[in-house]
């Protein structure tokens, strides 16, 4: 089976929701607004879903997992901002067309990690979860994070990582320096720390 594991379609609801907002993360029309990098044009053809099913087939691709942008930094919102958009987000990816399918987000900012909400999400249809890197630094974070892992592992569900959020860029920094320093930086530290405690306490995991 052909597969694209990392895709990003963002669902119209999921879009206006964004545009709603008033404090990052938010769109402006097409232009997102995020707390720690420049503005940024985003290509509305990147969302386009009928032209994207059709780049997807010309592709050849069996699947294609659609994954949050956790650099928008949805996840940490206090829950009764980062429900709504996630909910929005889970909704219209599950509803694509083939070859779609999508990567389970969560609200990280609620008591028990919102696993109940993780575990109806796969129940649903997502592939596994996706947890942004920045959740995965050290052992105190694998530590915190055992709930959820723990549950992928009992359903045999794989964990995808993706750098999250970045902090306030370093001041004249070009546009590049969020992917390529901070993002690399979260991704390395993730591995290594995964490598060090999540493989130790986690045996199982598929990552």
């Amino acid at each position: 089976m052909r597969t694209d594991v990392h895709q990003h379609l963002w669902p119209p609801e999921f879009i206006e929701l964004l545009r709603a907002r008033t404090a990052p993360p938010r769109l402006d029309g097409w232009t997102l607004h995020l707390a720690g990098e420049p503005p940024y044009e985003v290509d509305p053809a990147d969302h386009d879903i009928a032209a994207r099913t059709r780049l997807a087939a010309a592709d050849g691709l069996d699947l294609a997992l659609i994954s949050l942008s956790s650099p928008l930094g949805i996840e940490y919102l206090p829950p009764a901002e980062a429900e709504p958009l996630l909910a929005a987000f889970h909704d219209g990816a599950l509803a694509l067309p083939a070859p779609f399918g999508v990567w389970a987000s969560p609200c990280l900012t609620v008591d028990g990690l919102a696993a109940a909400a993780v575990e109806r999400a796969l129940d649903r249809g997502c592939a596994g979860l996706q947890l942004p890197a920045t959740a995965l630094q050290d052992e105190g974070s694998w530590a915190a994070m055992a709930p959820l892992l723990t549950l992928l592992a009992r359903l045999g569900k794989p964990l995808f990582v993706h750098p999250g959020a970045a902090p306030p860029a370093p001041a004249g920094a070009p546009a590049w320096w969020p992917a390529l320093v901070p993002y690399v930086h979260q991704m390395h530290a993730a591995w290594f720390a995964f490598r060090a405690f999540g493989r130790p306490r986690h045996p199982g995991l598929r990552v």
